[in-house]
């Protein structure tokens, strides 16, 4: 099973975690969308480019290892999104499992089938 965590790590900056919980390695993971829920007009969201070295892709992740992508959200006037009690989170992400096959999940729902490569 592959999940997704993505907490507050600072006011502005969340480190999104895809784990491989399964005992195959996975390939071409990439985290697709952050949003905060409920999402408003113009929500966006951005690698956070102040913490180093920062991807939102991992080529391979063998079983328990992770990609952790540092995320800012950013609203529709272009202003980092702060922490602020009852701001809900979504995750979106992918992967290709040992046997070929696309998945997409979004955090805290069952993974869903992609019949073939998605567009990146």
């Amino acid at each position: 099973m592959v999940i997704a965590s993505a907490p507050w790590t600072s006011s502005t900056m969340i480190h999104v975690q895809i784990t491989n919980g399964g005992s195959t390695a996975i390939t071409d993971v990439e985290v697709i969308d952050v949003r905060r829920h409920p999402a408003l007009p113009g929500d966006s969201w951005r690698l956070a480019t102040a913490s180093g070295p920062n991807a939102r892709t991992a080529c391979l992740l063998q079983p328990r290892e992770s990609l952790t992508a540092k995320v800012e959200l950013i609203d529709g006037s272009g202003e980092l999104v702060s922490q602020a009690v009852g701001i809900g989170l979504v995750v979106v992400f992918r992967f290709l499992d040992a046997d070929g096959q696309w998945w997409r999940r979004e955090m805290g729902r069952p993974p869903q089938r992609y019949e073939a490569q998605p567009a990146v």
